[in-house]
């Protein structure tokens, strides 16, 4: 009895595969879907965002990139230049923040936040727009 054809391709699909695993293991490192993080991968991510080390963010994002997370790594690098900021930079954003924060103008907020993430400000603009949310929620639009 002949082996049906779908078998055959399926045991080659398998084997592919497993030599794929074995070939390339940063690969596997990947979800089934091949588009997301593993729960390790995004352990990890957010701990690295914790981090203060320039050079262990910059080793990271490319870790990252070579994983094929590109957007994850470029906000790597954008810490690791935030963290090489000049101390009066920083003092001054800082400042701009604590303004922000005692605002009251939600457009300008916003703004203010998307700038801040795209700088890599992460936890910045999350507190940003939380601020907004509250302001909203005591003067909404009418």
């Amino acid at each position: 009895m002949p082996i049906p054809f779908i078998v055959i391709g399926g045991l080659a699909v398998v084997a592919g595969w497993s030599l794929k695993e074995w070939l390339f293991p940063q690969a596997g490192m990947m979800s089934v879907e091949g588009r997301g993080m593993t729960p390790e991968q995004t352990a990890g991510y957010n701990e690295a965002l914790r981090s203060k080390d320039p050079i262990h963010l910059r080793a990271l994002a490319a870790s990252y990139r070579m994983m094929g997370f590109a957007q994850e790594a470029a906000l790597l690098e954008k810490r690791a230049r935030l963290r090489e900021l000049p101390p009066d930079v920083r003092r001054a954003r800082r400042d701009a923040f604590r303004k922000a924060m005692s605002s009251i103008q939600i457009e300008g907020l916003e703004k203010f936040a998307n700038a801040l993430e795209q700088e890599g400000c992460t936890d910045a603009a999350i507190a940003i727009r939380e601020r907004v949310e509250s302001l909203r929620s005591i003067h909404p639009k009418t």
